[in-house]
């Protein structure tokens, strides 16, 4: 069974994390499919994400897409 996630930290109602779409990913996926990492963000740019960051620790990496929450306002609220 799946430990529960839980969001850390306070709100600071200004709207960045709702400005793009953020996708965790597998690491070593990534690099078994794309040999480096550097020719990940290559591929992945020419599709319109990047690769933000990369977590080797935890095999992870961060992929983002200019993407917004469109339940986001002007005012950089819900």
């Amino acid at each position: 069974m799946r430990k529960k996630k839980e969001r850390k930290g306070t709100c600071a109602q200004c709207g960045e994390c709702c400005k793009k779409l953020r996708i965790t990913t597998v690491l070593s996926h990534i690099i078994e499919n794309h040999g480096s990492v550097d020719e990940a963000r290559i591929y992945y740019s020419f599709r319109g994400m990047r690769l933000t960051e990369t977590y080797p620790a935890i095999d992870r990496a961060l992929l983002e897409l200019d993407i917004p929450c469109n339940q986001l306002s002007a005012e950089n609220t819900c």
